[in-house]
């Protein structure tokens, strides 16, 4: 009897941890479609300077797509620093934002003012800062 117990114990627990596994199996399944999903919609997405700065960790070496204005240009070294649309619009000077993100492009760079669109991967440099790596900048 003692026996049977134990063995009606130990099979309840066996489906009890089955069932953990299978939910937690079904659970990374989901996060993943959830990722790949998401990672196909951000990559025709266009984001503004202040969402991504908020969330910086979610584009991190990704390709993005990204909006902005034109604050600084640094020819020498074929870099410049975008800040938020609306930000710009809001203050009308290109020293009010409080999010700047730096873009290195090898192509013609923009003047300052200019309203950009840039096409490239987030990633950070050597130093752990922010930058995109352009692949492609037009006007917007």
């Amino acid at each position: 009897m003692k026996s049977t117990k134990y063995l009606s114990i130990v099979l309840i627990i066996m489906l009890l941890i089955g069932v953990g596994l299978i939910v937690k199996y079904e659970t990374l399944i989901k996060a993943t479609n959830s990722t790949n999903n998401l990672s196909q919609i951000n990559s025709g997405t266009v984001l503004d300077v202040n969402t991504m700065a908020d969330n910086v960790n979610q584009y991190l070496d990704k390709s993005i797509n990204l909006r902005g204005v034109v604050s600084f240009v640094y020819p020498e070294s074929q870099t410049l620093v975008i800040i938020d649309n609306k930000e710009f619009a809001n203050c009308g000077v290109v020293t009010c934002a409080i999010n700047q993100i730096p873009v290195s492009y090898s192509g013609t760079l923009p003047n300052v003012k200019d309203f950009v669109q840039v096409s490239g991967t987030v990633f950070r440099d050597g130093s752990g800062k922010l930058i995109i790596k352009a692949s492609q900048l037009k006007p917007q």
